[in-house]
């Protein structure tokens, strides 16, 4: 005999990101983690849905690239990028460790803009000097400050995690993405 499902009784959507929320976005290399998350703060800071999902209000939304220059961040017009839509595009490449390391002047900066939702693109480039994804220590240390970021905030914060590279019985740790 089968087993009887009960009837979902509540479909309400709820939204998809709430302020003073922690996120994560985690894939594969190379499979468009940025382009998603450029879209999702897109979708925020113009009170869109995503996905199929309403996201949350509409908030300003600070977007930390750490990769790419400034120049090839806003010329990805194919990606509806512009000035003056809601989204703060800043490119920090080469700066992360001293962003983690300015926690203070970071808060303040989200604080004094009012940002509701901070994307950070990609978070490896965060770590500190001796903390890698594959340690339980390091990982912990680096979710803690993001937590103070979200408390002190009350801004929601997404990052980009690559999940781990190579074939399972290879790796040195366990997948930290999850």
């Amino acid at each position: 005999m089968g087993t009887r499902m009960r009837p979902i009784t509540n479909t309400t959507p709820k939204p998809l990101v709430k302020v003073g929320d922690k996120g994560q976005i985690v894939g594969s290399p190379k499979i468009r983690k940025s382009y998603c998350a450029k879209n999702l703060a897109l979708a925020i800071s113009n009170g869109h849905p995503f996905m199929g999902f309403e996201v949350c209000e509409q908030v300003p939304v600070l977007y930390v690239d750490l990769e790419l220059k400034r120049d090839n961040l806003i010329l990805r017009e194919h990606l509806g990028i512009r000035e003056g839509d809601g989204v703060d595009w800043l490119s920090l490449r080469g700066l992360g460790r001293q962003v983690r390391e300015s926690e203070e002047s970071l808060i303040s900066f989200i604080n004094s803009n009012g940002y509701g939702v901070v994307i950070l693109d990609c978070a490896y480039k965060l770590y500190l000097k001796d903390e890698n994804e594959n340690d339980a220590v390091s990982m912990s240390q680096y979710l803690d400050w993001k937590s103070r970021i979200c408390e002190a905030t009350n801004a929601a914060v997404i990052d980009i995690l690559h999940d781990a590279k190579g074939f399972g019985g290879d790796r040195q740790g366990n997948d930290r993405g999850s």
